[in-house]
């Protein structure tokens, strides 16, 4: 789909006051938030509601009463507004301080509690001065609860996409043709994998030792099953327990941590001193039955 970034800072522009008025207030207020499979925070509709009411107020010039106690309530309790809590006080300030408000949740198939997020999204839907674009790929419980609902669906087809990418890859090619690009490579170029399935097939087989196969699986179930991110480090330091042993012996650390991931380039990735996967498919790849 259209990437959210793009529609965020086209309505941000379109939403300004026009130049011969610099101290006209915006005719809308956008608010966003970034589902993330790699991040345990951004995966709930809790830490989405958190997000969107804390921009929704600080688009303010005040933060309603209703609001400070609710917060200040909280405090007392050392507790935390409830995501039906945080839904009201949303839709009171949406009702009662805004004219206009545009949301935008992206990556919908990234929320780790679809059933939960969707009810919560309808619901704002229900209010007129709310207009929501939503981005996801087109999983079957999201359509099958936005479906009935008055919305405009737009999707890039994989199709489309494919043939701009083939366009490209052939322009490249001939240029490198001109300049005496060797046969071998152009027969490298005819072998590569024609999906993504077959790409990651591709990187796991190219393993031969048995010895680094295992180690590659363990470091994959870590990354992939992990309670919460974990560092580079700490995976290093959990692949070098046996199963079968409660301690690490030492000389079972790796010298080098990015030895670890040498042969894995291109399916996971460091951010932060975290190791992540680099792409969502990549999980759904390995948790799945098509995986070799």
């Amino acid at each position: 789909m259209i990437g959210s970034s793009t529609v965020i800072q086209r309505l941000q522009l379109l939403s300004r006051p026009i130049w011969t008025k610099p101290k006209q207030p915006a005719s809308a207020t956008i608010i966003y938030f970034y589902f993330n499979f790699r991040n345990t925070e951004q995966q709930h509709t809790a830490g989405m509601l958190y997000s969107l009411l804390y921009q929704l107020t600080n688009s303010l010039t005040h933060v309603p009463e209703e609001i400070s106690g609710m917060w200040e309530k909280c405090k007392g309790k050392r507790t935390r507004p409830s995501p039906d809590e945080l839904l009201l006080f949303l839709v009171y300030i949406v009702q009662h301080y805004v004219t206009k408000v545009f949301v935008i949740p992206d990556a919908l198939d990234e929320c780790s509690e679809c059933n939960i997020l969707l009810p919560v999204l309808i619901h704002l839907m229900e209010n007129e001065s709310v207009s929501l674009f939503l981005t996801g790929r087109s999983e079957r419980d999201i359509q099958q609860a936005l479906g009935p609902l008055p919305i405009y669906s737009a999707t890039i087809e994989s199709s489309a996409v494919a043939a701009d990418v083939e366009l490209f890859v052939k322009k490249q090619i001939q240029i490198l043709g001109a300049k005496g690009i060797p046969k071998a490579i152009r027969h490298a170029l005819n072998c590569l994998p024609k999906t993504l399935d077959e790409s990651y097939n591709r990187i796991l087989l190219s393993i031969q030792s048995d010895e680094e196969r295992e180690i590659l699986r363990r470091t994959l179930q870590f990354v992939v099953f992990a309670a919460r991110p974990m560092k580079l480090k700490e995976v290093v330091e959990a692949v070098g327990i046996e199963d079968d042993n409660t301690k690490l012996d030492p000389d079972d650390r790796f010298n080098n941590p990015e030895h670890l991931i040498k042969n894995l380039r291109s399916l996971l990735i460091t951010i932060g001193g975290y190791l992540r996967l680099f792409c969502y498919s990549i999980q759904e790849y390995l948790q799945s039955l098509r995986i070799a």
